[in-house]
């Protein structure tokens, strides 16, 4: 596996792994799937803001993505970010999500962040535990925020001090 970063004729593979985790979790708090433009767009405004998104690759198939964006748009925010990451179904569990997490927060580090938070669903144990690993603790709970599927859900914060 190489992690570098990703480009934009990544998007469309980037939008399959979205879409895939949008329909089959409630990782995304979205009904609809994305469309090409929007996941173009997506990556257009993080690159013009100046945040990475980098791609893991197996023989050159992107294979999972990660990367930070603005926590909030005020300024007192501008040295916290949120972070993303998606893995492609048949490439779970092997490590390439400890991969582009250890990628992300070294990134975050070294472009002078100070705070990097996750919003994960409740149920979503797995990755609640996938980010205590990385030194990450939960801050907030905030029950039914949320409605995907007539199911209300919770959001979990947690947050890294970098």
């Amino acid at each position: 596996m190489k992690i570098r970063l990703a480009e934009r004729t990544d998007v469309p593979a980037m939008r399959e792994i979205f879409n895939e985790v949008l329909r089959n979790s409630n990782s995304i708090y979205r009904e609809n799937e994305v469309t090409l433009e929007d996941r173009y767009a997506w990556f257009d405004e993080k690159i013009e803001h100046g945040f990475p998104i980098f791609g893991a690759y197996e023989e050159d198939q992107l294979v999972g993505y990660a990367g930070y964006g603005a926590w909030r748009a005020a300024q007192g925010y501008r040295k916290s970010v949120e972070l993303t990451i998606y893995v492609d179904q048949k490439f779970r569990g092997v490590g390439i999500g400890s991969a582009l997490m250890k990628t992300i927060i070294e990134q975050a580090k070294a472009d002078g962040h100070h705070v990097m938070i996750g919003a994960i669903d409740s149920d979503n144990q797995q990755s609640i535990n996938f980010h205590k690993g990385f030194g990450f603790i939960e801050t907030a709970r905030m029950p039914e925020v949320a409605l995907k599927k007539n199911k209300w859900l919770t959001l979990v914060f947690m947050q890294k001090l970098l």
